[in-house]
């Protein structure tokens, strides 16, 4: 991570606390991902166009899927709220209250209620990964807001065909998620598809 040229915002998921060290997991599930990346598992990064809040939603009661705390909410809900009018408003939780691409249902718990929460809350944008496999869309009782997955960077367990990062870029009314594929083997990243989200009044559309 040090190694990145640019600063990092980083959220744990449910591969950062022990699977089978049961006691580990109840009583300091997040000791080993401290002691890697600081005290903070919900930081918040203030850009010159967006307030991105991270949200940690690994539990460490259901090892796997998600769940969106009322202190995580409360804190996201303060951090939007204080910030100042016509800035992005995005979100990075490890697990999304959508659909993956293939339809797997959101592995999150009560994912109609986060959804609602979310959209309550002031998000425009929600990053998130969790499922190997990267998709881009919105949810129709959350039509306000643009959900970003990606795939996986660098692990192998992929879901798809290749390796995959993507580059969020803003501007007003207007969001461009260029994906970055990397296939078995290949030496680096090369472009991939890219798609061009608009949000003209309080819906977004995808763009031809």
């Amino acid at each position: 991570m040090d190694r990145l040229p640019a600063p990092a915002l980083i959220v744990p998921g449910n591969h950062d606390m022990p699977l089978r060290n049961l006691p580990l997991r109840l009583l300091a599930p997040f000791a080993a991902y401290r002691r890697a990346f600081g005290p903070e598992l919900e930081p918040v990064a203030h850009l010159s166009d967006a307030v991105v809040q991270g949200v940690n939603t690994a539990n460490p009661f259901v090892w796997k899927s998600g769940l969106l705390r009322r202190r995580s909410l409360q804190r996201l809900t303060d951090s939007f709220a204080a910030a100042p009018p016509g800035l992005w408003r995005m979100v990075v939780m490890h697990h999304a209250p959508v659909p993956a691409a293939d339809g797997t249902p959101a592995d999150i718990a009560d994912p109609v209620a986060v959804l609602a929460a979310l959209a309550q809350a002031g998000a425009d944008i929600v990053l998130s990964g969790h499922t190997h496999m990267p998709h881009t869309g919105f949810a129709e009782t959350a039509a306000g807001v643009l959900f970003l997955q990606v795939g996986t960077a660098i692990s192998t367990r992929r879901k798809t065909d290749s390796n995959d990062v993507a580059l969020v870029k803003l501007e007003p009314g207007k969001v461009t998620v260029e994906s970055w594929l990397a296939s078995p083997g290949q030496p680096a990243f090369t472009p991939g598809p890219v798609q061009v989200y608009a949000r003209p009044g309080t819906a977004w559309q995808k763009l031809t």
